[in-house]
């Protein structure tokens, strides 16, 4: 029999091989967590132990049952649950997902939606969110820090020569920002670095992200249309795409896929449009796609 009286706070992790889901409510009925969990155990170490310092004990039960054989998924859960002696007591308990436990676990309504759509999406969005990780990890060195994002502006402003001032800033903010949101949300232990199984699923999570590639994907648009006349001609569009890392045949493929007018030019909409889908976990098939497709040289 377990005595939850004491209890503070009540987890549920719904755990996967890659991607991992806490919600946790208070007794009161609030709700006081529910985002992605990172699945890297210092950093899942920083995370409970943020909750555990603002809440006390919590109780906590998960979809995946302890392993049978060591090295699971699982395990990772079992070790970082236990008291880190950041003087929060954090009591750990395995329970059925029936009742009370079993509604918990489930992410709010909103979020179940995005964790499905993810899922469903999974070949096409991973690969898109994949592919812009190895672009973005532009020192080369398998994570993405805030060296990549500072040479990554270099790149991109190299080519915007065209561009005014505020143009300019407005891209550098938007790296910025793209970076900032990154560590904010993801670098739990303050080690300085995302990894690529911690940066799919949150920037395929629209509710979190989306005002980030929003601002983004305006920006970068903005430096294809140096006149202001609201279009972007193929060779611009062609230097900012190879600045960021994109194959230039796949560059060419996207342009065709947005259908450029007559005189061979596409719109600023059309390009931030493309942008805030490139990273839609419920879309596949889309002009974005081309970006990912391997073409013959």
């Amino acid at each position: 029999m377990i005595d939850t009286g004491d209890v503070d706070a009540f987890l549920g992790l719904d755990v996967g091989k890659g991607e991992h889901h806490g919600t946790a409510v208070i007794p009161a009925g609030k709700r006081v967590f529910d985002r992605w969990l990172p699945n890297s155990e210092p950093k899942m170490r920083a995370v409970l132990d943020k909750l555990t310092a603002k809440h006390g004990t919590v109780l906590s039960s998960s979809t995946s049952p302890p392993p049978l054989a060591p090295c699971q998924p699982y395990e990772l859960f079992v070790d970082a649950l236990t008291p880190s002696g950041s003087g929060g007591l954090l009591t750990v308990t395995f329970l059925p997902l029936g009742g009370f436990m079993g509604a918990l676990i489930e992410p709010s309504p909103g979020t179940k939606d995005r964790r499905r759509e993810v899922m469903d999406m999974r070949t096409e969005a991973t690969e898109r969110a994949e592919l812009v990780f190895s672009l973005f990890d532009a020192n080369g060195n398998g994570v993405l820090d805030s060296e990549d994002f500072d040479l990554m502006t270099g790149r991109v402003l190299e080519v915007a020569v065209a561009s005014d001032d505020g143009a300019r800033e407005a891209i550098r903010a938007a790296f910025r920002r793209y970076w900032t949101t990154l560590a904010t949300e993801l670098d739990a232990n303050g080690d300085g670095v995302i990894s690529v199984d911690e940066f799919r699923p949150f920037v395929l999570d629209p509710e979190r992200f989306g005002p980030t590639i929003t601002e983004f994907a305006e920006a970068l648009s903005a430096l294809g249309d140096p006149d202001g006349d609201g279009l972007i001609e193929r060779p611009l569009f062609v230097s900012l795409m190879r600045a960021i890392g994109f194959a230039e045949a796949n560059i060419h493929a996207l342009f065709d896929a947005f259908g450029p007018d007559v005189e061979d030019r596409i719109t600023v909409t059309t390009w931030a449009r493309g942008i805030e889908d490139y990273y839609a976990p419920d879309m596949g098939g889309i002009p974005a796609d081309q970006l990912v497709a391997v073409r013959a040289v």
